[in-house]
C-alpha cells in the first residue's frame, strides 16, 4: 500500500490551516495523476472541507449561497482563489459523479471566485448589475494586453 492512500494526520492549528489545505489540494493531485479518482476526490473534498471549516461542504453549501462576503471572510482572499479552483477540478475531472453533482461544484466554484470580485476593485453588488457593467475607460488599457 502506498503511504499516499494512508490517512495522514492533517490537524490544522489556526495559522496553518492554508498549508494543510494546500497540501490536501496536492495530494488529491497526485491521486488524480494515479488514475485514481476517488482517492483524488477524497484529498480535494477534504481540503474544501477544512478551508470552510463546513463537514461536506459540496452538498452542504447553502449557506455561502447568497452571501459571499460570508465566504470570503471565512476563507480570505488565497482561501477563495485556492477554493475555486478545487472545485473546478472536482467538476471537471471527477467523472463518475452525477451530471447535477457537477453543475453543483461547477456554482460553488462560481462563488468562490464571485467573493474574489467583491473584494476587489469597486463595482456593482449584484450579480445582474456586475453583468451589464461596460469597461470602464478611466484606466490605461495600454498595461493590459490584448484590450
Amino acid at each position: 500500500s502506498s503511504g499516499i492512500n494512508a490517512e495522514w494526520p492533517l490537524r490544522p492549528g489556526k495559522r496553518k490551516t492554508d498549508l494543510v489545505v494546500q497540501a490536501m489540494n496536492e495530494l488529491g493531485n497526485i491521486q488524480f495523476y494515479l488514475k485514481n479518482q476517488k482517492g483524488a476526490l477524497k484529498w480535494w473534498c477534504g481540503a474544501l472541507d477544512t478551508l470552510t471549516g463546513v463537514n461536506n461542504v459540496l452538498q452542504n453549501w447553502g449557506s455561502f449561497r447568497n452571501n459571499t462576503e460570508n465566504l470570503l471572510n471565512k476563507c480570505q482572499i488565497w482561501g477563495c482563489l485556492l477554493g475555486g479552483c478545487i472545485t473546478a477540478k472536482i467538476s471537471q475531472y471527477i467523472t463518475y459523479h452525477s451530471l447535477d453533482d457537477r453543475v453543483d461544484a461547477c456554482l460553488l466554484a462560481g462563488h468562490f471566485f464571485k467573493a474574489l470580485f467583491h473584494s476587489s476593485i469597486p463595482h456593482p453588488t449584484t450579480d445582474h448589475a456586475f453583468a451589464k457593467k461596460e469597461k470602464s475607460t478611466d484606466c490605461d488599457s495600454a498595461l493590459i494586453p490584448l484590450l
